[in-house]
């Protein structure tokens, strides 16, 4: 719910602001009350480690887009 209500949130303001946060190794971010993101490592990349109740879907973006992609086709 909390991050449904937060996706569509960012949605919104997405064109007009972002928030910007600076974490450091091992350092997280908390969402609601039950979602965490962790900095896990930074070697070139970003390693995040997320946790989040198994009835929230967590996804990279380029699958999430494939994954629309595949349900607006289902409508067709």
């Amino acid at each position: 719910m909390i991050l449904s209500f937060l996706i569509e949130w960012l949605r919104k303001k997405r064109r007009n602001s972002m928030l910007v946060l600076t974490r450091r190794l091992g350092e997280s971010i908390i969402i609601g009350d039950d979602i965490i993101i962790r900095v896990l490592d930074i070697n070139g990349q970003v390693k995040l480690g997320i946790e989040a109740p198994q009835d929230i879907s967590v996804h990279r973006e380029e699958i999430y887009a494939k994954i629309r992609e595949g349900l607006s086709e289902h409508k067709d």
